[in-house]
């Protein structure tokens, strides 16, 4: 089922992440005993919310890692296929939230200290580059669903159990598309 090169590329972002912890963690034993004393005190907020210094770019990514999923980009066309799209609304109610987020909650949770970011304007600067890209992502996944309906037209692999569950229809898609390319 996996090929050689799928082993590889998961062997390569294995070692990539055992190559940042040990940088990381060298990086540590080398600094000084005065910076190794606040670093063993703050282990727990560096965990919860990395000492609230991280910078913006890294919050956007892991905002949109959390909020897209690899079952949202795989579901979300397969329900729209399957039941219309009226999910598209769904989807774009959940990209306007986070405006209404940016505005009443952050400042709370920044407050109770919940929030990774150093001050409120990185706060809201983290929301205002990240409704763009969520925005773009969303458009994309109701796109696939719309030409998954169109590529599909008069042959309903579901019908023809061409796949056991919803969730396949993308990958069947991508696989007819781009199957001559492999």
């Amino acid at each position: 089922m996996f090929a050689l090169v799928d082993f590889g590329v998961f062997g390569i972002f294995l070692l990539l992440s055992l190559f940042v912890g040990l940088y990381h963690g060298i990086g540590r034993s080398l600094s000084s005993k005065s910076e190794q004393q606040h670093q063993q005190n703050s282990k727990t907020g560096d965990f919860l919310d990395g000492g609230r210094r991280l910078p913006v770019f890294p919050v956007c990514l892991s905002l949109l890692t959390t909020f897209v999923s690899g079952i949202g980009l795989l579901g979300v066309p397969a329900e729209i296929y399957t039941k219309g799209s009226g999910l598209f609304i769904y989807t774009m109610a959940g990209t306007l939230a986070f405006p209404i987020i940016g505005i009443f909650f952050i400042p709370i949770f920044y407050k109770i200290k919940y929030c990774s970011m150093p001050s409120l304007g990185h706060a809201h600067r983290v929301l205002n580059l990240t409704i763009p890209a969520n925005i773009i992502i969303q458009l994309m996944i109701t796109y696939i669903g719309f030409l998954m309906v169109a590529f599909f037209q008069g042959c309903d692999p579901v019908a023809l159990k061409e796949v056991k569950t919803m969730d396949q229809l993308t990958i069947l898609m991508a696989n007819r598309i781009f199957g001559n390319l492999i």
